[in-house]
């Protein structure tokens, strides 16, 4: 039997990049914390998600209740009145709307807190926990196995959306702790729920550190030749990563085992190999007009068993990979094998930092192939009046993006039509964007574009 096993502290961090509200500064005490059990975890973080929320202020809304009151209130209900007798304590049946925090939400929330306190916790999550239920007073608490998670989220409910999906995981016991301090997939009917945030995972992930590529959950449209196309299910990929004229599909599986077998013969899942080359045609096919290069991946959460794929094929032109990514060792190997499979389909180009240092200014930029250069939020700007020598048009960018800068910090990601427009950006001063720019070991652009 296959199991996948997933240390504690990583489970925080892919959570981290499915839901980015757990980079901010809030919840940047959860991330330094050590945990011996996932149910810690998990009540670190609603402890400090539900706090921040109890400060901006526990979602309402308008709840509809009937009964009967002394007073009117709303609207009149005639029939119950008299069917109630309640016109004989001079009291009229009414239904009104209440602005309550007694949400669906909140109540989820509730019961996920009140779960958590009979759960194996430290004494101190414990005593936050209670004073959190302070605020959860007029909140109902609810039946677990009655709860309809397709939540639906209004600009008003955003917040909620990473809370939501830490309550799943606490009430659902997606995941258990063993002995070793590793954590495995329950049951075979929780896999689609540990996938989907494994899914997500990895396509945020693409997105924040690679951010020349573009990472989507992309549609990819059948390519019909008579454009008929009733009763198709659609297609849509778990990640699509594209660079320039290059393509990848990634489908992210998140099972137990990760080959087939029969008889003693192990075998590729071939239904997902067959979705994956499915994809990878019908996205071939739309492309037959232009340059392109369209590659797919089945790239597994790895197991415990023995056989593990990782393998590379050729199928009617396209290359279609096979592969596994370990979630049991640090976060930094995780992170070198999601670089490695970036890399090993687009080149180091993707991800080559260069960087800008001189007397106020620290720059960090990458290349964005032909559409020019991309400076990184965090880099610092030299604050120093524009020179004599400065374009007027940067001096222009400087105005344009005035709100994108906070003390002299690039708040955002900016594209530059080139590395010299990105220098003389930061510098106020006209650059040579092929000297400015170096590599960490100190190779300048200009040598580093002969080389790639």
């Amino acid at each position: 039997m296959g199991n996948q096993s997933v240390k504690i502290q990583n489970v925080y961090c892919m959570l981290s990049y499915a839901y980015q509200v757990l980079k901010e500064q809030g919840y940047k005490d959860v991330a330094l914390e050590q945990f011996d059990h996932i149910n810690d975890l998990y009540a670190a973080i609603l402890i400090k998600g539900v706090s921040l929320q109890v400060k901006k202020g526990l979602g309402r809304e308008y709840i509809s209740h009937t009964g009967a009151l002394a007073g009117m209130k709303g609207k009149m209900e005639i029939s119950e009145s008299i069917k109630s007798q309640s016109i004989f304590r001079n009291q009229m049946v009414c239904t009104y709307d209440e602005f309550s925090i007694n949400t669906y939400m909140n109540q989820i929330i509730k019961t996920t807190l009140m779960k958590l306190l009979s759960a194996d916790i430290d004494i101190t999550r414990k005593k936050e926990i209670r004073n959190l239920l302070m605020y959860f007073v007029e909140v109902d608490t609810m039946d677990v196995h009655c709860i309809d998670w397709k939540l639906q989220y209004n600009r008003n409910h955003q917040t909620y959306r990473m809370l939501m999906s830490v309550c799943y995981l606490v009430l659902t016991g997606l995941i258990q702790t063993t002995s070793d301090g590793t954590t495995k997939v329950m049951d075979l009917i929780d896999e689609k729920d540990m996938c989907h945030l494994y899914e997500k995972f990895i396509l945020e992930y693409y997105r924040s550190e690679f951010p020349v590529i573009q990472a989507d959950a992309s549609h990819i449209r059948w390519e019909l030749d008579d454009g008929y196309d009733s009763m198709l299910p659609d297609m849509r990929s778990d990640i699509t990563l594209s660079y320039g004229n290059r393509i990848l599909i990634i489908d992210a599986k998140y099972y137990s085992h990760t080959t087939q077998v029969h008889y003693d013969r192990h075998t590729i899942h071939s239904a997902n190999l067959y979705q994956i080359f499915t994809y990878v045609k019908n996205k071939e096919a739309q492309l037959k007009d232009q340059p392109h290069e369209v590659a797919g991946m089945l790239l597994y959460a790895r197991t415990d068993e023995e056989v593990q794929p990782d393998h590379q094929y050729r199928m009617s032109g396209n290359q279609i990979s096979v592969k596994t990514l370990d979630l049991n060792c640090s976060f930094v190997e995780i992170e070198r094998q999601l670089h490695q499979i970036a890399r090993d389909f687009f080149g180091d180009i993707v991800d080559t930092r260069f960087y800008l240092k001189a007397k106020g200014c620290d720059g960090i930029g990458i290349r964005n192939g032909d559409q020019g250069f991309l400076v990184l939020a965090g880099s610092r700007l030299s604050l120093k009046h524009a020179s004599t020598t400065c374009p007027l048009y940067i001096q222009q960018l400087r105005t344009q993006y005035k709100d994108q800068i906070v003390d002299g910090k690039l708040m955002e990601n900016i594209l530059f039509h080139s590395a010299s427009a990105a220098a003389s950006f930061l510098m106020m001063e006209d650059m040579d964007g092929n000297v400015a720019w170096k590599t960490e070991e100190g190779t300048c652009l200009g040598n580093y574009r002969k080389k790639y």
